[in-house]
């Protein structure tokens, strides 16, 4: 971890965050082995969300309230925060070798997902975040997890699909009575629905989501 980083009074899981995007950063340079996924290229760190025309992932806030909120390993050394940074960017890599969504897209193919599908939205990297703290705690291998998040030959629609009704089952998805279109929900229990259809899909218990 950088000194400007280790030097500053955060609290633990913010600097977590911290290190996360930094190593990804260093990525893009040649200059560590992380990925980029989660860097500034792909992560909005100048404003609280991310705009709809935007082809960035997410915002830093919400990637930094889902760590705080559901990150069962607390960590307290600054060698706990490497550590746990490089694991969560190398299990991020896991995710979007199955799930590319979660990586970076050009801005037509982010804005055609935002459409289509649940993947990339807050509450999906609230739950995300979720399963990857047990995964972390349990000794479980994100590789080997993350494909069960896959479409199966025997599904019709995918897991991620706006339109499955697993969503709207969950509160997780709702229509507009504006539009009559259905729309991703921001709200706590819609964080909660979303983590735990994901766990069931991964079948692992996650931690309460705040």
């Amino acid at each position: 971890m950088s000194g400007r980083i280790a030097a500053l009074d955060l609290h633990p899981c913010l600097l977590l965050v911290l290190a996360v995007v930094e190593q990804s950063r260093q990525s893009r340079s040649g200059l560590d082995r992380q990925s980029p996924h989660l860097g500034i290229d792909n992560v909005e760190i100048h404003a609280m969300s991310v705009s709809a025309r935007s082809a960035k992932l997410t915002a830093f806030s919400t990637i930094s309230k889902a760590i705080e909120k559901t990150w069962g390993a607390g960590p307290v050394s600054a060698a706990d925060i490497e550590a746990q940074s490089a694991w969560l960017i190398s299990a991020w890599d896991s995710l979007v070798s199955v799930r590319p969504e979660f990586g970076r897209l050009s801005t037509l193919a982010r804005t055609e997902t935002r459409r289509t599908s649940i993947a990339g939205s807050s509450v999906t990297i609230h739950a995300l975040l979720a399963a990857m703290s047990t995964m972390y705690l349990d000794g479980l291998d994100p590789s080997e997890e993350f494909p069960k998040l896959a479409k199966q030959p025997e599904e019709e629609l995918d897991f991620f699909d706006l339109e499955n009704p697993i969503w709207e089952e969950s509160g997780v998805v709702s229509t507009s009575l504006a539009t009559g279109r259905l729309g991703v929900n921001g709200s706590l229990p819609a964080r909660r629905g979303a983590a735990k259809q994901i766990a069931d899909r991964l079948d692992i218990t996650v931690p309460n989501v705040g």
